[in-house]
């Protein structure tokens, strides 16, 4: 069963987001989020370290959203409305998803981003993207049962692309079973195996800051 959980304002929906593991963390949890790892992600769950709340990268992105939303309807011919809900799914309790848009008359989503990273850029001209906003994607796909995700990426305000994501059980098999057994780290207070990501290191070094950099009891 698929429930909806509604929030007022950003401040219910970082608390809300708290308890669970949310789309754009589901590349930290599989080691495919550059930025982000296992460890961090599990510091900011448990409470040890503040969640990202977002910066001006972000809310650029946010203020740009509907503008992305109408050049994908212009372009692709597809309406597509608001969710303003958490989706929550009794099939993974650990898991919740608060999608961009619902495409009007398919069983089908639309993550939106804006980006004017260099690396990012050229995935996006090359016909990819990254292995992050798949991640993203799936998790989406697997929390709220539908069956496609579409992908709007205007870049650098001067291109603008679509891609699409068909639903593949096996894909999202992986990766539940994967966030499932990071949830268990978070529950347990225990956690999970650092990696050489910059983020983990930063986190470490927040959490052990009387540490002189060769060992760490964890």
């Amino acid at each position: 069963m698929i429930k909806e959980m509604a929030y007022e304002n950003r401040e219910e929906w970082l608390k809300l987001r708290k308890g669970y593991i949310g789309g754009s963390d589901a590349g930290a949890v599989v080691g495919l989020n550059p930025y982000k790892g296992a460890y961090t992600l599990w510091a900011e769950k448990t409470g040890k370290t503040p969640e990202f709340e977002g910066n001006l990268i972000t809310e650029v992105g946010s203020f740009l959203e509907d503008f992305v939303a109408k050049l994908f309807t212009r372009e692709t011919g597809k309406q597509v409305r608001r969710k303003n809900r958490m989706l929550i799914n009794d099939q993974y309790p650990f898991a919740c998803a608060d999608v961009d848009r619902l495409v009007v008359g398919e069983k089908a989503l639309l993550e939106i981003k804006t980006t004017n990273s260099f690396p990012v850029m050229k995935k996006v001209k090359n016909g990819e993207y990254p292995e992050q906003w798949y991640c993203q994607m799936l998790h989406y796909l697997a929390v709220s049962g539908l069956q496609k995700a579409y992908l709007a990426v205007l870049v650098e305000c001067r291109d603008f692309k679509v891609f699409e994501l068909e639903r593949d059980e096996a894909e999202i098999s992986a990766l539940m079973d994967a966030e499932e057994r990071f949830w268990t780290f978070v529950k347990n207070d225990t956690p999970p195996p650092a990696d050489g990501l910059q983020s983990t290191s930063e986190t470490l070094t927040s959490l052990y800051p009387d540490s002189n950099g060769e060992t760490v009891n964890l």
